[in-house]
C-alpha cells in the first residue's frame, strides 16, 4: 500500500517503532496541561497505535512529577486528581514566625529564603510524592528498573524514569537516578528514593529550599530545580534506552510568556526568578536549536499555557482553582489530540528515521562505524 501511496505522489506512512521515550518539560502549575496531552497520547495509542507503548520518561521540575507518578503506574486522570486536588494546594509550607501576627506567615517566607535559600520547606512536598508512590510500591529507583534490564549498566536504559536536577554546589546537571554515586552524594542509583529526586527537581532557587546530600567525601552538596540547567532535555535519549533506531522520543513542552516582569515589593526576589527562568530557557533555545537541521522540531508538542495562573510572591504557589484545573488540561488535551490526529507521529518517525540513517553514514564516511 505504501508503495502505491509514493506512486501517486503522496508520502508512504511510516511504521511507528515499538517504543516512545517521552521527555517533559517543568512549568510549575502549567504542569497539569502535561497531563492532559498524555491523556490525549495514551488514548492515541490504545486506539490507533496498538504496537507501540511508553517506554522511558524523562522530565523537570513539573514534568518531574508527571513522569514519576506515570512511571510508578498511575493514569492520566489520577494524576490529574493528585494536582488539582485541594491536599496538593496545601503543599505551600513556610515557616511561619508565630509570634507575629497578621504577616508571620510571609515574614517566614522572606526569612526563609534568606537564610534557607527557600521560602518553603518541601517537607510536605516530599510526605505527599512518598505518600503516593508508595501506594504503587515504589519507594527507591530500584523499584523502576525496566524488566528485562536487571543487569544493564548503563543507566539510561537500566531506569524506567529519569529526573532532572541541577548541583549548584558542583555546577552540573544531574540526571537522576544515573548521575547520583555514594562518593558524592552519599547513596547509590538503585537506593536513590524516588520521591525525593522528584523533590530535588521541584526545588525552584529561592521558592523550595534546596535538597542537601552529604557525600563519603563529607562535602554537602546543595540540589535544586532542574531548570535552573536544562527545563527541557528532549536529546536525553537520543542515545541509550532503546537503540534510536528502536525507539521515537517525543517532548512535551510547555509554551508561556518569555517576558518577565520585575516589581516592588518583591523586586529582588522576582529579579532572581526571572534570571534563574532567562538563563534556563536560554540554554534551552540554544540546545533544542540544534535539533532544526536535523529533527526539524517534528519531535515536539508544544502547548500555550498562557492562560495558566503564575507564581505571585505572598500567594499560594501551589493553589489552582476547579476552572484553572480544567483549562490547563484541557489545553494539553485538544492541542495534543489534534496534532496526532494529523500524523504526527507519522512525520516525527519519518525525521527520526532519516536523521539516524544521516548519522550512520556519517559514522561509516569517517571510519567510525
Amino acid at each position: 500500500m505504501d508503495e502505491h501511496r509514493e506512486e501517486r505522489g503522496q508520502p508512504a506512512v511510516a511504521s511507528i517503532p515499538a517504543n516512545l521515550n517521552l521527555v517533559l518539560e517543568g512549568g510549575g502549575l502549567r504542569g497539569i496541561a502535561l497531563v492532559g496531552s498524555v491523556a490525549a497520547l495514551t488514548e492515541a495509542l490504545a486506539r490507533k497505535y496498538k504496537d507501540t507503548r511508553i517506554a522511558y520518561l524523562a522530565g523537570t521540575s513539573a514534568g518531574a512529577i508527571v513522569a514519576a507518578l506515570l512511571g510508578a503506574g498511575y493514569t492520566p486522570s489520577e494524576i490529574l486528581d493528585i494536582l488539582g486536588s485541594p491536599e496538593f494546594a496545601r503543599l505551600a509550607d513556610p515557616v511561619e514566625l508565630t509570634g507575629v501576627p497578621v504577616v508571620g506567615r510571609y515574614m517566614g517566607m522572606a526569612w526563609g529564603a534568606v537564610t534557607q535559600l527557600g521560602m518553603l520547606k518541601g517537607d510536605a512536598l516530599l510526605a505527599l510524592m512518598r505518600e503516593k508512590l508508595d501506594a504503587k510500591r515504589v519507594r527507591t529507583f530500584g523499584d523502576l528498573i525496566m524488566p528485562g534490564c536487571e543487569r544493564e549498566r548503563d543507566p539510561t536504559h537500566r531506569y524506567k524514569v529519569h529526573l532532572v536536577a541541577s548541583d549548584i554546589t558542583r555546577g552540573r546537571m544531574l540526571v537522576l537516578p544515573g548521575d547520583i554515586n555514594a562518593e558524592q552524594y552519599g547513596v547509590e542509583p538503585d537506593e536513590l528514593d524516588v520521591a525525593l529526586a522528584v523533590r530535588m527537581s521541584t526545588s525552584f532557587p529561592f521558592v523550595f529550599r534546596p535538597v542537601q546530600l552529604v557525600g563519603r567525601n563529607k562535602v554537602t552538596s546543595y540540589i535544586v530545580d532542574g531548570g535552573l540547567l536544562s527545563n527541557f532535555p528532549v536529546r536525553l535519549f537520543d542515545t541509550g534506552a532503546p537503540a534510536p533506531e528502536q525507539a521515537l522520543t517525543i517532548g512535551i513542552r510547555i509554551l508561556r510568556a518569555r517576558y518577565h516582569s520585575i516589581g516592588r515589593p518583591f523586586i529582588a526576589a522576582r529579579a532572581v526568578w526571572a534570571l534563574a527562568s532567562t538563563a534556563q530557557e536560554a540554554h534551552d533555545i540554544g540546545d533544542t536549536s540544534k535539533l532544526v537541521d536535523r529533527l526539524k522540531w517534528a519531535r515536539v508538542i508544544e502547548l500555550n499555557a498562557e492562560a495558566a495562573p503564575i507564581f505571585k510572591v505572598g500567594g499560594n504557589p501551589l493553589g489552582v482553582t476547579p476552572v484553572e484545573k480544567e483549562l490547563l488540561y484541557n489545553a494539553g488535551y485538544d492541542v495534543t489530540k489534534r496534532v496526532l490526529d494529523a500524523g504526527f507521529l507519522e512525520r516525527g518517525t519519518a525525521a527520526h528515521a532519516a536523521s539516524v540513517s544521516g548519522s550512520q553514514e556519517a559514522r561509516r564516511s569517517t571510519g567510525d562505524g
